[in-house]
């Protein structure tokens, strides 16, 4: 009889422990996070980049259009900030009215100081230096992005 009521007080208090164990684990790898975003503030590069004194890359980067094939764009130029979408849907930043373009094609993805291009699932595909981009790649300057007739050139 004393083992049915020994056990679950045992349980209960092993349970308890661990709960208080995990939150202590929780905020120690909260501290640390916070510890490393503000040595990382701190540090000389950072601050020398903060004040001026260092050069930084041109915030935006762009497409140009290389080649147009037989598709009307609205510009020869565009300019990338935190994303572009590029696609046959009228809610795209590029429209392309081409039967070989999806709807929604393809996006190119600001994070940090990279630019990401994705294939939004697409059914005739994206191209990316004449490789077909099956994830998400990096771009870097003078890649060529072909989707559908047109090919694109990235620059910083």
């Amino acid at each position: 009889m004393p083992i049915k009521i020994l056990l679950p007080t045992l349980i209960s208090i092993i349970l308890q422990y661990s709960m208080v164990v995990l939150i202590y684990y929780f905020l120690f790898r909260v501290i640390k996070m916070i510890h490393s975003d503000l040595k990382q503030v701190r540090s000389p590069a950072s601050v020398q980049a903060v004040a001026g004194w260092e050069r930084q890359p041109s915030e935006t980067a762009r497409l140009i259009v290389i080649d147009p094939g037989n598709i009307a764009l609205q510009s020869a130029s565009f300019s990338i900030h935190e994303s572009l979408t590029i696609g046959r849907g009228k809610s795209n930043d590029i429209v392309m009215d081409d039967a070989f373009v999806s709807h929604d094609h393809a996006c190119i993805t600001k994070y940090k100081h990279d630019y990401w291009l994705t294939d939004l699932q697409s059914t005739n595909k994206t191209y990316l230096n004449e490789k077909l981009v099956t994830d998400e790649v990096s771009l870097h300057e003078g890649d060529l992005i072909k989707i559908g007739a047109v090919t694109f050139k990235f620059e910083r």
